[in-house]
């Protein structure tokens, strides 16, 4: 099951910041004819290759090259998302109290026009930034027990075909 960390107020932050992340555009500096935002052509193509990969992790098809141990921390994973020259960082956790359930923690766009030790400074605070949102989650259970006492729609209602 894939769920979206919940702040304590049950606010989807998650979901907020991957959005905000595959907005995010870096124009061609050598291009003129270069679009001062993005498309929502190309906004589109991202967030359904987001959901492409997000469906693959689900089942457990995402490649090696798309998920990986985030740095040195053995709490929280890293999924990998490249889109042309725009890179993606989605940072998820497993927890062992929750079996089959993943946690979706931070979302970030990186910017590799940066110079190597900034990259690596900014990546390495979204890494920090995950790891005390799970470390914060284990509290409330990431919002995953609210989440699924959360009343179902009923199907005893929906039309049936004749």
């Amino acid at each position: 099951m894939w769920h979206e960390f919940l702040a304590e107020d049950e606010v989807p932050v998650y979901k907020q910041e991957a959005v905000v992340a595959l907005k995010n555009w870096q124009p061609d500096p050598e291009d003129p004819e270069a679009p001062e935002e993005i498309s929502r052509i190309l906004l589109s193509l991202r967030i359904a290759e987001y959901r492409n990969l997000i469906a693959k992790a689900r089942k457990g098809g995402a490649q090696t090259e798309e998920w990986k141990p985030a740095g040195r921390n053995p709490v929280v994973w890293e999924l990998r998302m490249e889109y042309g020259e725009d890179h993606f960082r989605f940072y998820f956790s497993e927890p062992q109290d929750h079996p089959w359930t993943v946690v979706a923690l931070v979302a970030q766009y990186k910017d590799v026009s940066l110079a190597d030790p900034e990259i690596e400074a900014v990546q390495t605070a979204h890494i920090k930034k995950a790891s005390d949102r799970h470390n914060l989650g284990i509290l409330w259970k990431w919002g995953i027990e609210a989440a699924s006492e959360r009343p179902r729609p009923q199907l005893d209602h929906v039309p049936r075909k004749i």
